[in-house]
């Protein structure tokens, strides 16, 4: 078979190939070093990255996503560094080679019919070793990779070949019914001679085993491994479709003299299996039971754990497509429907997730392995073909993925959830001799107040309600005042039981805002000792301060703002407008005793909004808020720059910022501007006169020294222990330093800002005494 090489101007004429590469703009990839954006990705926090379409697919609806791209073996054992370039073979197209740096190109490709499908492939230098299948016709094609027309050298074979890979002068070849064979080729020529022909790698009894009815589900070549075997490794993994019963097979690779290390049957029965490899270990995922287990290679039959997916897929079923790839130790790439995920299977946890187009179907072809334990070995990428339903398009693209370090900080607040039937959990007294016992007992006694407080809710008796409550969470008698949670003393219980207690008096709403069940039920002793409580849920947190303000429950609106700490800064920033609406409705009612009340609570709220969060947050916050009409929002930032100037404090001053930047340099009204440029004026003014007595200072010093020079005197050192000679001295002091603030504005009188900086700084006070 003649091939002509792809050029630019030959490229648009084969018009049967269906291929295009794509390279968005905006990618930011380690594979493309001239983008112009950065790479996107963490350093600190395992993600799945950013995406990028490689190639486009022929639309063939009759062949499964399974079956459509295939990646040679000899891709699988390399690093990231030495990603230059990648093959593909894309079933009733081509099989291709691109280079990804600096930016994705196609550099060479051999066509196929369009009723030839790959089904393994491997490349060796420049050698490509291709598995194929043309009309119930098995073959393997070698072709050599050259500038010039490429010819194939082919052999049939009796069965397609699922695996292949190179050796020394020839190459294993894994047929479908799980027979292992060699092929042998000229390696100077590329070619198969006329008398090659497929024999057993394996003597003795594994091709008796092997029927022509089996099929290999999963197979991996292993070169790097801790076993005792110095051979590289093939395991393997066959069932029988009648008996849906599983065989492993484990293979050391060693040209004809290949052995087999063990043939393990199974006679569980899989309606369907998913598998991967990575490290020593199998994984296996069951789609009938969404249960993803581990198993050591040596027992690949004996389960070593597992964790439940249920949490993650509880709204699919089990005859969807799915696919697996372990990317890292304890780290594996799972694919369903239009998602990716990454799941840590060390802690259970779903580190994260990456969504295309909804109604999308992504599978996972290929996930370059990584060691994952250092951060020189935390990149990698992944291939998967994304099929739109509606179009039928087929894209294969590339996404990058950070694995993380495996650490257990990586995957805290990331745990799959799972429908449990237990309410919440005991937790038991460390110090007891029997934890199990210890654990009834705390669970019965949970148990018994959530009774109580279920019977106080329906008597609506708040009083009740409250006492049966600290009561238990209290274990140190009640102080006056509002109660308040003390991780010293107060009991410990689990985070359901917290959110079971909220659930008893308040609800969400449509809009996800809390309200109370019923307004009669308002336990304020409760609210206000869970308000500081560290396991106070989030969910509970929105439209919570505007419930609190509307209902007049003012002390336990303060302590929201300052001790709750799942408020957040969307929270506080309605607050913070909220609150300056009511003070300027107060103020045009001249009602100071009223308006000092507002003033406290919007001291609260800036403090709180400045201890929190950045002020580039806090900005941005602010300007989605009032995003809306630009004559009401001038009017709202008016109005509290005023008060930010009227309640002169740090934290109202480092606010101010924010302001000035949502509402611009030249959008102010005059008194605005006036009280601004009187701050600024007040301060140039300090400036200026410290400037001025430092100058006088520094004179009287020189001064002192010309005098000293002439009487050509030298200068003693002595102690003052005298009280009334550093008395004296200080007044002389004083009188060469005297400073006065001679403005009239008292706001200014009492900022500390502008008292600070008409302080004279320290001085040698040996130097100015004369």
């Amino acid at each position: 078979m003649e091939f002509t090489p792809l050029t630019n101007s030959t490229l648009s004429d084969l018009s049967h190939l269906h291929l295009s590469v794509h390279i968005a703009d905006s990618i930011a990839s380690p594979f493309f070093p001239h983008s112009p954006q950065k790479h996107t990705m963490s350093l600190d926090v395992p993600s799945l990255g950013e995406t990028f379409t490689l190639t486009e697919l022929p639309r063939i609806p009759d062949l499964p996503l399974s079956a459509r791209v295939v990646i040679p073996e000899s891709q699988k054992n390399i690093s990231l560094d030495e990603t230059d370039t990648i093959d593909l073979g894309i079933s009733k197209l081509i099989f291709s080679s691109y280079v990804l740096k600096p930016t994705p190109k196609l550099v060479w490709s051999y066509p196929l019919s369009p009723s030839t499908i790959i089904d393994s492939m491997d490349v060796k230098d420049s050698l490509y070793l291709i598995g194929l299948t043309e009309r119930k016709k098995s073959r393997l094609s070698l072709v050599r990779r050259t500038i010039e027309a490429s010819e194939a050298s082919d052999l049939n074979i009796p069965a397609s070949a699922v695996a292949i890979k190179f050796a020394a002068g020839k190459a294993y070849v894994l047929l479908k019914n799980g027979d292992l064979k060699l092929a042998s080729y000229d390696s100077e020529l590329g070619t198969f001679s006329d008398d090659s022909e497929l024999v057993s790698a394996v003597a003795g009894s594994l091709n008796v085993k092997s029927s022509k009815s089996n099929l290999v589900v999963f197979y991996t070549f292993i070169s790097n491994h801790s076993f005792s075997h110095k051979n590289d490794l093939l395991f393997y993994i066959t069932q029988t479709p009648k008996a849906k019963s599983l065989a492993y097979n484990l293979i050391a690779l060693d040209g004809a003299k290949s052995f087999e290390i063990f043939l393990i049957s199974s006679k569980k029965r899989f309606e369907s299996t998913v598998f991967s490899y990575n490290d020593g270990v199998l994984y296996h995922f069951d789609p009938s039971t969404f249960q993803l287990t581990s198993r050591a290679l040596m027992k690949p039959h004996e389960i070593v754990r597992s964790i439940d997916l249920n949490g993650l897929l509880k709204d699919s079923s089990n005859d969807e497509l799915f696919s697996l790839s372990a990317i890292a130790p304890e780290r594996l790439l799972l694919s369903h429907r239009s998602l990716i995920y990454m799941i840590n299977f060390k802690y259970g946890s779903l580190l994260s997730e990456h969504t295309n187009h909804s109604g999308n179907q992504v599978y996972l072809v290929f996930s370059l392995g990584v060691q994952g334990n250092n951060n020189d070995l935390r990149n990698s990428f992944a291939l998967y073909l994304n099929l739109e339903h509606s179009s039928k398009l087929c894209k294969l693209k590339l996404i990058q993925v950070d694995v993380g370090l495996n650490q257990l900080s990586e995957s805290l607040g990331k745990a799959i959830k799972t429908d449990s039937k237990e309410r919440w959990n005991g937790l038991p007294n460390i110090g007891a001799e029997d934890l199990i016992s210890s654990n009834k007992k705390h669970l019965e006694k949970m148990e018994s107040v959530y009774a109580s407080l279920e019977k106080a809710k329906l008597a609506q008796d708040s009083k009740k309600f409250d006492q049966t409550l600290l009561a238990f969470l209290k274990t140190t008698e009640a102080t006056s005042g509002l109660p308040k949670y003390s991780h010293a003393s107060d009991r410990v219980v689990d985070h359901r039981f917290i959110e079971q207690v909220l659930s008893l008096f308040v609800s969400l709403d449509d809009q996800g805002d809390v309200q109370f069940v019923h307004e009669e039920l308002i336990p304020t002793g409760t609210l206000a000792y869970l308000l500081t409580h560290p396991l106070f849920p989030v969910a509970y947190t929105k439209g919570l301060l505007v419930l609190l303000s509307s209902l007049e429950e003012t002390d336990l609106l303060k302590r929201a703002i300052q001790l709750c700490k799942p408020i957040t800064i969307d929270e506080l920033m309605t607050e913070l407008i909220n609150l300056t609406e009511v003070s300027e409705e107060i103020s045009t009612e001249g009602d100071s005793q009223e308006l000092e009340f507002v003033a406290e609570f919007l001291r609260a709220t800036i403090d709180r909004l400045i201890k929190d969060h950045s002020l580039p947050s806090i900005t941005a916050k602010l300007l989605e808020k009032l995003n809306n009409d630009f004559e009401i929002d001038n009017k709202k930032l008016e109005r509290m720059l005023d008060i930010f100037i009227n309640l002169n404090t740090n934290n109202s001053w480092t606010l101010t910022q924010a302001v000035i930047d949502v509402g611009g340099l030249f959008n102010w009204k005059v008194p605005t501007i006036s009280a601004l440029s009187e701050v600024i004026d007040s301060k140039i003014e300090a400036l200026t006169e410290n400037s001025y007595n430092l100058t006088l200072t520094n004179q009287a010093i020189l001064a002192r020294e010309q005098i000293q020079s002439k009487k050509k005197k030298k200068a003693t050192q002595f102690v003052v222990d005298n009280i009334h000679e550093i008395t004296s001295q200080r007044v002389q002091l004083d009188a060469i330093l005297t400073m006065s603030n001679n403005t009239t504005n008292k706001k200014l009188m009492v900022d500390e800002g502008i008292e600070l900086a008409k302080q004279i700084p320290s001085y040698s006070k040996e130097r100015l005494i004369f």
